[in-house]
């Protein structure tokens, strides 16, 4: 796609709005409760996507929060998997800094992903993967309620 480099930011935010008005427009109360996070293998890969991410992280945090009018959004941010190819120097240092940004922040936890069950060495998570991700990040939000 040609604008898959650029920011999608606006558009996530107007996307989140959108389907709110469309559940309120229902007749329906919705409420906002959380984010669900998973960096980007690019941001493992990609050595200034790396050093820059506990910054990114935190901003798009704070801006969505402030966007949407949420100052108390739960993020439950998942690391990758370390069975990722990406290099495991690569993802311990991105690993630290989620670590860091859900540290400072009250409303923001940090997910651990070792129990995945790796398929094979992979750039990516999977479909297996995706499913036991699915779950974990469900009984993570369930615990914090």
């Amino acid at each position: 796609h040609p604008d898959s480099s650029r920011p999608q930011y606006a558009d996530a935010v107007s996307f989140i709005q959108a389907g709110l008005a469309d559940l309120s427009s229902a007749g329906l109360n919705p409420v906002l409760e959380a984010v669900i996070w998973l960096p980007a293998e690019h941001d493992a890969w990609w050595t200034p996507y790396r050093q820059n991410y506990a910054q990114r992280l935190t901003t798009v945090a704070a801006n969505l929060r402030a966007d949407l009018g949420t100052p108390t959004l739960k993020w439950y941010a998942a690391e990758l998997p370390d069975y990722l190819t990406w290099g495991q120097p690569e993802l311990d240092d991105l690993d630290a800094k989620i670590v860091s940004v859900a540290a400072a922040d009250p409303y923001m936890w940090f997910v651990q992903t070792d129990s995945l069950s790796p398929t094979s060495p992979s750039p990516t998570i999977g479909a297996l993967g995706a499913l036991e991700l699915g779950r974990l990040l469900a009984r993570t939000y369930v615990r914090t309620l």
